[in-house]
This record gives C-alpha cells, structure tokens and sequence, in this order.
C-alpha cells in the first residue's frame, strides 16, 4: 500500500528517502522493524553514511502530519548533544537536509 487516505504511508516515505539518499552516494543501514524487538527504544529508521564525505545522518521517517513518539524525542536529544546529525520527517524534510549541507541544488 503507497497511500491512505491519500497521504504516502510510512514505508513509502522510507522508500523515497532511500532512493535519494543512495542517489546522492550515502550507505544505508536500516532498523525500522515492524515488529517488537529488543533494540533500543526510540532507534530511528536510518543511519545513512557517506564515506567519502565523513558524513553521517540519523533519519527518524514520518508521514505527512506524523509525530515523533516520547522515546523517540529523548533519542533525538541523545544524538544531538553528542554532535551527530538527526532528521525527522518526511523525505521531502531529508532533501531540505542534504541540501543545507550542500550536497544537491
């Protein structure tokens, strides 16, 4: 399923911002899992990497109009204070993101 109620789903949105994110040359490791698991509470979806660049992202993905859980704030925090990347949204915030940093007009 792509949309409900015409809005992309969640798993769409990680799709897309694979896509760009792999176009630009980043690694991905995912960690979305659709199930209870023992990782971390909070974990984000993606941890993208790009070597070549020394870069490294945290990208929490969201529908239109979702919201970051508790858990996933206090992650958030945790990675910032520790001078890494974080970004939380839809694909569209991810593009935002690569290009504040430069790497796409």
């Amino acid at each position: 399923m792509l949309a409900v109620n015409g809005q992309l789903t969640e798993k769409r949105v990680e799709h897309l911002g694979d896509k760009v994110m792999t176009a630009v040359g980043f690694e991905i490791v995912r960690l979305s899992m659709p199930r209870n698991t023992m990782q971390t509470p909070g974990l984000p979806d993606r941890r993208y990497y790009h070597p070549t660049r020394r870069l490294a992202v945290w990208w929490e993905a969201k529908r239109e109009g979702g919201k970051q859980s508790m858990v996933q704030q206090d992650f958030q925090a945790m990675v910032e204070n520790c001078g890494e990347e974080y970004v939380v949204g839809t694909d569209d915030v991810l593009v935002a993101w690569l290009r504040l940093k430069g790497l796409i007009l």
